[in-house]
């Protein structure tokens, strides 16, 4: 860090390890994936397929009552920023996906999805 690039603080990550749904914006498909951690500001999860940079895409999970205060379904919109194709060691690697719009609300009925 040089003296001209200011310190941001990283948001607090929760450990969550749940099943989410995703898909990229504008696709009709949800895929299932697997949160690592979340905070206010993004998501690192480990998508079903392999995703691209800058994919635009949208996060379905339910989150515990203990990070949140109540049990319900997050929506969140966001861009993949950092991912890693699989490999021999890893097939599922995490994706790092910055979130910019989110909302809470009650899971959509599956058979409209």
């Amino acid at each position: 860090m040089t003296s001209q690039t200011p310190h941001i603080p990283r948001a607090p990550r929760h450990q969550v390890d749940i099943r989410l749904r995703y898909r990229a914006i504008g696709e009709s498909t949800w895929r299932d994936g697997k949160s690592e951690n979340v905070s206010d500001t993004g998501v690192l999860f480990q998508p079903e397929a392999v995703l691209s940079r800058d994919t635009l895409i949208e996060l379905m999970m339910e989150m515990p009552a203990a990070v949140i205060g109540s049990t319900g379904m997050l929506l969140r919109r966001g861009r993949i920023v950092r991912g890693v194709p699989p490999s021999p060691l890893e097939d599922r690697p995490p994706y790092a996906a910055a979130t910019f719009d989110h909302g809470y609300g009650h899971p959509p009925d599956p058979r409209r999805i």
